[in-house]
């Protein structure tokens, strides 16, 4: 209980933020759905009806059958319906394939293919402008397999707003989220794709989820013709299967991630959500398709309650304040599917902001992981006795015709080691290092290619320069320690490869290694010699002088 209420106090902005945007989210819809001063059309009576039904039908009405419907309805307006201009008909949430209006038994306008009336629409909201002096409203609804309206008002102009913002929170941003949510599945996939066995399968199974619920969000879009009936029960079903499969793979790559196994309440539930999404293909009709979808979604609530638990033990803000708000969604679409409450589904947004979560999660782990690797790789390539780059760099990078290579040889390095021990022997190389890391610039590279053999690649730099640069480097390595040390180098362009170039500019080295004489420093004195030893390297015992 301590851990639950401490992991509840960590992630309590990201709690609050959740509830804030599922409540916003929910207030603009309740706001849209119910204008302002508007007329409500209670009571329709029917006229005419392919199915059986009561003569008259109060508004809030869903006709469920498992053969296509047809239904015309109409409603008396009272004087005071038309008061302050109220002159356009206002239906929040219908349920057709064919919808077409009447006033005064006169159509002014329909929705959907008057011949063929295939189409699928339940969504969006309906709109129409109406005549001066309506005294009858029939509305003609016709179906595949349903048909209703969930509530009907006569509004003025001050509430067209309403109808826009709806329109747009249905009718255009459905759209863009299932554009999202391909998209932040593909980056899933894409980084997936790249990351090992162990973890590739976890992402892989958000993506699969994402791919999933982007499939179910199509339920969400109107379409003006789906063929028949046959095929509308095959893509219903391919919908809401979708759904409860991605919500199973959902579970399963979130405990993998977060806990690194499927614990047993998550394992439970991923099968029992897995089982919903078969057993809606052995549904033989609208009708038992219609029950089972009402039945399962009492599992929704749950899913809803365990991924909020399970985004606790994330340590991530971001990730926690999406899952609050996508399940909080889950359970507002429960609640609507199971008790049938008049309301939109509202779960398309709360799947965008948590894969937006877990985009922002899998991204930051992905960076962290990359950064561990780049760093692992550098360090792979660091020499750890000198600083320098180790020869594995010359793979990582490009070389051009303006850069010079210098290839460098400490002279007499085994006697230094025999004399002073191979302690001192570091040391020196250390010191050369040092000298040059001192005179080139940080774009240039020192890479030890073995023992005592270095490579200095200057970049867009002419060998004139070069050789000054090395001079100079060779009278400060020299004046570096008391056994007065040396080297040979040779100097050269790149010669088109790096083989070609390596084996010119080691033959320079060794050519001037050959004549150790001609290069060689004047002899400093005695004193000048004792001076610089005991200032420079105060425990000169460990740099015993030859005499």
């Amino acid at each position: 209980m301590k851990k639950f209420l401490y992991h509840v106090g960590y992630h309590i902005v990201s709690l609050i933020a959740g509830i804030s945007v599922f409540v916003l989210l929910a207030f603009l819809f309740v706001y849209t759905m119910h204008p302002e001063g508007g007329y409500p059309i209670q009571t329709w009576r029917v006229l005419r009806s392919s199915i059986n039904t009561s003569r008259y039908l109060n508004t809030g009405f869903r006709l469920v059958s498992k053969t296509p419907i047809e239904i015309l309805i109409k409603a008396n307006l009272p004087e005071k319906a038309f008061e302050s201009s109220k002159r356009y008909l206002y239906i929040p949430q219908a349920y057709f394939s064919y919808l077409a209006v009447y006033a005064n038994d006169l159509k002014i306008g329909a929705m959907g293919l008057e011949e063929k009336r295939s189409g699928h629409f339940w969504y969006r909201p309906v709109f129409f402008e109406l005549p001066n002096r309506v005294r009858e409203l029939s509305i003609e609804l016709s179906g595949i397999y349903e048909v209703g309206i969930e509530s009907a008002y006569l509004i003025d102009r001050s509430n067209l707003s309403r109808y826009l913002a709806l329109l747009f929170l249905t009718n255009t941003v459905s759209p863009m989220i299932i554009g999202f949510s391909i998209a932040l599945s593909s980056i899933i996939l894409i980084i997936a794709l790249s990351l090992h066995k162990g973890k590739r399968i976890n992402y892989i199974h958000l993506a699969i989820a994402g791919f999933l619920s982007a499939v179910w969000m199509f339920d969400l879009v109107d379409f003006i013709d789906v063929g028949g009936s046959d095929f509308l029960l095959f893509f219903r079903k391919l919908l809401v299967s979708s759904a409860y499969l991605g919500l199973s793979a959902l579970i399963v790559g979130i405990e993998r991630i977060l806990f690194g196994k499927m614990r047993k309440v998550g394992r439970i539930l991923a099968i029992l959500n897995l089982t919903s999404g078969i057993i809606v293909w052995i549904t033989g009709d609208f009708v038992a398709l219609d029950k089972i979808t009402s039945t399962v979604s009492i599992l929704l609530f749950v899913d809803s309650i365990y991924l909020l638990i399970d985004s606790f033990a994330s340590y991530s803000k971001i990730l926690s304040g999406a899952a609050f708000f996508f399940s909080l969604c889950i359970l507002h679409d429960g609640m609507v599917l199971s008790l049938s409450i008049e309301s939109k589904l509202i779960s398309n947004y709360g799947v965008i902001g948590m894969f937006f979560g877990l985009v922002y999660f899998l991204v930051n782990e992905y960076k962290e992981m990359y950064v561990k690797a780049t760093v692992d790789h550098v360090k792979s390539l660091i020499d750890p006795l000198t600083g320098g780059y180790n020869r594995g760099i010359l793979t990582e990078v490009q070389f051009s015709d303006d850069d010079t290579f210098v290839f460098i040889d400490i002279n007499d390095f085994k006697k230094i080691n025999d004399v002073y021990g191979h302690d001192v022997g570091d040391q020196i190389l250390r010191f050369l290092v040092e000298k040059i890391k001192e005179n080139i610039r940080s774009s240039d590279l020192i890479i030890r290619m073995g023992g005592d053999e270095f490579l200095v690649v200057l970049r867009n730099c002419n060998t004139k320069k070069a050789h000054g640069i090395f001079q100079k480097i060779l009278d400060d390595f020299n004046c570096s320690h008391p056994s007065r040390p040396t080297f040979s180098y040779g100097i050269t362009k790149f010669q088109g490869s790096l083989a070609k170039t390596l084996e010119v500019v080691d033959n320079l080295m060794y050519k001037m290694k050959k004549k150790p004489k001609k290069y060689r420093f004047r002899t400093m004195n005695a004193f000048t010699s004792l001076r610089i030893s005991s200032r420079t390297y105060p425990n000169s015992s460990l740099y015993p002088m030859p005499l």
